[in-house]
This record gives structure tokens, C-alpha cells and sequence, in this order.
């Protein structure tokens, strides 16, 4: 769903996602308490009662298992701190990312701020956490909180690529495996398919859509997701349909919809089968991230196929558990009931018409 900043309690109080049964932090808590506040506006970004763990607010970054977690700030993540001696850690919810630091909204019995009486409970707050106080705002450097990391909430992920002729953090990674899963899926790929290409992707790009080969720039080097090589087997496609050379959603487009027609698809004799099976495919991760090795890339050196194969198995297990925002129109083979409908088309037709959403 369209994430949308909360910056004032309006319809907390009494709503269903922090005063009802299904936010396991009622009626032991309520408001004002952080874990509640952040269970409920978790629920509310995601669009579904989420499966997040009990505990202080400490303990939710270790043990929280169904989102991903990294250490670059998105929008709806839950921003987790560990608790100074003798306080509890807290929680809390990014609503805008600055370049200085992150705003946060909060709920929390304590709120330490210098116009209010110390320690007084309050029911919602924002405050701004400085990248240069380690991610912490005056109260929680005070009491020597330490950040430990966001959990990110599907439902909120921006349609953002992260690019550049560079080599990319895991955390870049984890984002752009997300963008690559809503676009792939989108064109209705399988998750089996998704992370079989997603296995060779990080070998062959680190999953960045703006990196050269040997971050060497000559038109004669490989480019992209897939590396094109020669790189204008893609630039020039993607000038001539009005994408940027470093755009994912182009490069997402071109082979979801370009591989059979350029040829770069060939059933070998290994896989004898043709792009269409392999993208609705729900074989194992990695017989799909062999088959997209040798009918796709085709290398001349295949000694990093058994690598592939387990990045594949890594990434599928990654992203399965993977709540959709969108209810499907119908089902697809390996989501069950849950699917991601047309987000790679949605998304291209958004920044054409320079809506952001």
C-alpha cells in the first residue's frame, strides 16, 4: 500500500490495530507504551495483522524472523534501540528520512523531554534521531541507548531502486532483491523463478542495475542486473524506449518481456526448457538458478554454478515469508494466495507520469 507519514495521534484511540486483541500488546499495555504503539502502526502500514515478536522493545531485533532487517533507514521500518542499564530498549516507527537523521513517531510510558516532567507517559510523540548521535535523539544518547537496526515493513517498501557504478552493502542488496521480486512478480514470475534468477543476479551485478563490469565503463564491458555484454545489447534498447540506462524497472521490463525476442534465451540439453515454463516454474530455486545460468548467461566458465545455486535458495528463502500489500487478483504458482499484481508495469506508468507514491 501508499505509505503515508503519521504525524499526529488521529484515529489511534480506539482503533482495532492498538485497542483489540489482535495487537498482543492489548490489554496488558495499551497506550502510551512503544511496543504497542509500534505492533499497531506496523499493522496499519502493512495492511494486515502483522507477525511480530512479544518482548520489551530490546528484544525485538533479535527476535523478529518473518521481515528483513538491515541497517539502511526506509520509510514504515521499525526502528529498534537496546535499553541503557536499568530501561527496556525501545521502539519506533520511521516516518521521513532526512539527510541528517530519521523522524520517528512514537508511544512510550517514559518521555524524557525537557518540556514535559521527566518520565511522563505519552501517548504519541515525533521526534528526530541524528545519524551523528548514532542514530538516537537527546533522551536515548542521555541514557545511552544503543541502535541496533530497522525491520522493514513490505507494505511501505519504496519504489526506489538503488544504483550507481559501485559495489552495494547487503542491505542495498536486500532493497533492490525487493524491487527486483515486485517487478518480476508483477510480470507474473513464480518466487521459485524470482530467486533462480536472483542466484545469478548477485553474481553477476550484486543485484545493482547501475554497475559496470570491473566498475569499468567502455561500451564494449558488461552492464546491469545481467551484465549485458556487450553493454549496448541493453543501452541501446533503453534509449530507444525512453528508460535510463541505469534504470531497474527497464532492465526488469527487458527480460521479462525482451529475452525470447533477442535471442537470449537457448534450451540446452542441461535444461530443456523454454523461458516461458522457467518464469511460471515452482522447480527448486536452485534447479532454476541453474537453468537460468546455462539458458540465459550462458558463461564460459560455469565453476561459480554451485554459489548460484545456494545465493538462489538464500534469496527465496529471504523474501517468501514476505507479506504481500496488494490482494491478488488471482493466484500465482508458488505464492498460494498471496501475489504481487503488475508492480513492475504499475511502477514504471507511476514515474511516467511523475506520480510517487
Amino acid at each position: 500500500m501508499a505509505f503515508s507519514p503519521r504525524m499526529t495521534a488521529a484515529g489511534i484511540y480506539q482503533n482495532e490495530k492498538w485497542y483489540s486483541t489482535g495487537n498482543p500488546y492489548y490489554p496488558a499495555y495499551q497506550l502510551p507504551n512503544c511496543t504497542c504503539y509500534a505492533y499497531g502502526r506496523f499493522w496499519e502500514i502493512l495492511g494486515q495483522n502483522p507477525n511480530l515478536a512479544t518482548g520489551n522493545g530490546e528484544d525485538w531485533w533479535n527476535n523478529i524472523r518473518d521481515y528483513p532487517k538491515g541497517q539502511t533507514p526506509q520509510l514504515g521500518a521499525i526502528a529498534c534501540w537496546n535499553g541503557g542499564v536499568g530501561y527496556d530498549g525501545h521502539v519506533a516507527i520511521v516516518e521521513e528520512i532526512t539527510d541528517t537523521g530519521i523522524v520517528t513517531s512514537n508511544s512510550g510510558y517514559y518521555r524524557p523531554i525537557s518540556s514535559y516532567p521527566p518520565d511522563t507517559p505519552s501517548y504519541f510523540w515525533t521526534e528526530t534521531c541524528l545519524f551523528s548521535n548514532g542514530t538516537r535523539s537527546s533522551w536515548q544518547l542521555s541514557r545511552n541507548y544503543i541502535f541496533q537496526g530497522y525491520i522493514y515493513n513490505p507494505g511501505a517498501t519504496p519504489l526506489e531502486w538503488i544504483t550507481g557504478n559501485r559495489y552495494l552493502t547487503d542491505a542495498e542488496e536486500e532493497n533492490n532483491a525487493y524491487m527486483f521480486l515486485y517487478a518480476m512478480s508483477g510480470y507474473g514470475w513464480t518466487l521459485n523463478a524470482i530467486a533462480g534468477a536472483l542466484g545469478n543476479i548477485e553474481s553477476e551485478s550484486g543485484i545493482n542495475p547501475g554497475i559496470w563490469q570491473n566498475l569499468y565503463p567502455p561500451p564494449s564491458n558488461g552492464y546491469g542486473l545481467v551484465q549485458w555484454t556487450p553493454s549496448t545489447n541493453y543501452t541501446n534498447w533503453a534509449e530507444q524506449n525512453g528508460y535510463a540506462i541505469d534504470d531497474g524497472e527497464g532492465q526488469c521490463y527487458w527480460i521479462a518481456n525482451v529475452t525470447v525476442t533477442a535471442g537470449q534465451w537457448i534450451d540446452t540439453p542441461e535444461y530443456p526448457i523454454t523461458f516461458d515454463t522457467f518464469t511460471s516454474s515452482t522447480e527448486s530455486p536452485e534447479y532454476l538458478a541453474s537453468a537460468f545460468l546455462h539458458n540465459f548467461e550462458r558463461p564460459a566458465d560455469f565453476s561459480t554454478e554451485q554459489t548460484r545455486r545456494e545465493q538462489a535458495r538464500k534469496w527465496f528463502d529471504f523474501l517468501q515469508n514476505v507479506p504481500s500489500p496488494i490482494r491478488p487478483n488471482k493466484p500465482v504458482p508458488g505464492w498460494g494466495a498471496d501475489v504481487w499484481i503488475q508492480y513492475g508495469a504499475i511502477a514504471k506508468e507511476l514515474k511516467r507520469r511523475r506520480i510517487i507514491l
